[in-house]
């Protein structure tokens, strides 16, 4: 097997432990929010939301080194330059444990600022507490993002894949055990603060196994690599801008203009669902930037467009049938998982959902490619201006009296057309593709995919109830019949030899190297 056979072989079994990871994720979280939403109650679930935007939002402070030392690593990985992957690990590490000391700053700050001028805000200590130990633990977790940049760097995904999945279930049975036995908020966040520790201390292992040349040490801290890494990240870190204000803005908007309770009911409507649409798109995409990296390296133009074509498809046709599921399937689910009462806010969902389907499956890897190659200022910036647009459309939106749905209309117009219209622009640019070209191959994409759920859509209007093991069934069988049809129409026989070629890897149990 060729370098470049194990590269893939490793980087494809990362993707599927990181979705294995997500999908325990999202089945805990789903299991888990009714039963913390009935022991905390909306206010204090929502304090416990509050403490997580706090944490999103310093994801800022990461400067977007996680992204730039995964690449520059891979980089050197590639090129078998061991004076540079050394100098670039140990500097990207001594950064993040800088960056880590600047978090627990601006948390102790933070509680303290809201102590002084907050002190007429019901339950306002308890905001500040939990803003303390979500700083601490964000400190942790940046430490372990430098680590697994390392790992992530030599494209051995598979490592922290395997292990996240392992601490994601652990996260969601100590949070149960600690509701059980009648913890709050306060044990809630010192549970996930001391399993973000034993995580650090497992990526430390997980490096030594990746790269057992790598060794950490201060006088390897080289500012002319910091100065690099910089360079690359302050166009990660302006999207990481963007993406918050995409994000996050929402949720504090209500909040500000609404009220406490509506973020919470908007939050398990919309923002769940989308954030877990978000979070299977990076898991199933994510290794691509590293990809991207090592063809462009190797020089190898012939599977690299080879590669994006074929990235196009299984993107956009996952993209339609996840929107497909929130919409056909997320009136009933919602039903079954909190109560029909909370259907009021199930348009937004909709809206949000459809957006996703037109832009999100050829943009998302736009933005790999364009990581992958260093042009990434140019997603950058436009994912700033769309968070920015987001922002205002949904404050006046809100003013105009359209409330919730104002919010999640400012938030797809822009990305309609940043991500749908404007970013392909660019990227056919660099490519040198024609933009003629390019549209005709996405909108052929989503016409294959629309045409493949025609008989899922019925079958979900018909069969669908508010009972999970009927939503179960009726997804199975949905995914099933669009996969079968896609199978005969979505791929070219050349293109699902290929992709058979590349992932029967993944069906091999032993290590390529043994």
């Amino acid at each position: 097997m060729s370098d470049t056979q194990k590269s893939l072989f490793y980087l494809l079994k990362g993707a599927i432990y990181s979705c294995g990871t997500l999908f325990a994720g999202v089945l805990i979280g789903l299991l888990l929010t009714p039963y913390m939403l009935s022991v905390l109650g909306e206010r204090d679930y929502g304090i416990y939301l509050f403490a997580g935007l706090f944490t999103g939002w310093c994801g800022l402070i990461d400067f977007g080194l996680t992204t730039a030392a995964s690449r520059f690593i891979t980089l050197h990985y590639t090129e078998n330059d061991e004076e540079s992957l050394q100098e670039t690990g140990n500097t990207a590490l001594i950064l993040f444990a800088f960056l880590g000391l600047i978090v627990l700053a601006v948390s102790g700050l933070t509680a303290l600022f809201m102590k002084i001028f907050g002190g007429s805000v019901p339950d306002i200590d308890l905001f500040c507490i939990a803003v303390l130990i979500a700083g601490g633990s964000f400190g942790i977790s940046k430490l372990g993002d430098g680590l697994a940049g390392i790992v992530n760097g030599t494209m051995r995904q598979e490592l922290t894949g395997s292990r996240l999945f392992l601490f994601r279930i652990l996260y969601g049975i100590t949070s149960f055990l600690i509701l059980w036995c009648g913890g709050r908020v306060v044990a809630l966040m010192i549970g996930n603060f001391l399993l973000g520790l034993i995580q650090f201390l497992v990526f430390i292992r997980l490096v030594r196994i990746a790269y057992p040349r790598f060794r950490f040490k201060t006088a390897l801290f080289r500012k002319k690599k910091a100065k690099a890494l910089f360079g690359y990240s302050v166009y990660t870190f302006i999207t990481q801008v963007g993406n918050l204000m995409i994000q996050r803005s929402d949720l504090l908007l209500i909040l500000f203009f609404l009220s406490i309770e509506e973020m919470t009911r908007y939050n398990l409507v919309v923002v769940v669902f989308i954030s877990y649409f978000w979070s299977f798109m990076g898991a199933l995409t994510s290794w691509q930037t590293n990809w991207f990296t090592h063809l462009y390296a190797m020089k190898d133009k012939d599977l690299f467009q080879k590669s994006l074509r074929i990235f196009y498809k299984l993107s956009i046709y996952f993209t339609f049938f996840m929107s497909f599921g929130l919409i056909f399937l997320g009136k009933a689910f919602i039903t079954r998982w909190i109560g029909s009462e909370y259907l009021a806010v199930f348009p937004c969902l909709v809206l949000c959902a459809i957006t996703e389907a037109v832009c999100r499956g050829h943009s998302e890897i736009n933005i790999r490619l364009l990581q992958g190659i260093a042009r990434h200022y140019t997603a950058a910036w436009l994912i700033l201006i769309q968070g920015v647009a987001n922002i205002l459309l949904s404050i006046v939106f809100v003013l105009l009296g359209l409330g919730l749905f104002g919010i999640a209309l400012g938030s797809a117009i822009p990305a309609l057309l940043i991500h749908h219209f404007i970013l392909p622009i660019f990227v056919c640019q660099i490519q040198k593709e024609s933009l003629f070209l390019y549209y005709r191959n996405i909108l052929k994409y989503q016409v294959i995919a629309g045409i493949c759920l025609l008989l899922p859509f019925g079958i979900s209007k018909s069969l669908a109830e508010p009972n999970y093991g009927n939503l179960f069934l009726v997804g199975c069988l949905s995914f099933l019949i669009y996969g079968a049809g896609l199978y005969l129409i979505g791929f070219s026989p050349e293109e699902r030899r290929w992709i058979k070629d590349r992932f029967r890897f993944c069906r091999d149990e032993k290590d390529p190297e043994q």
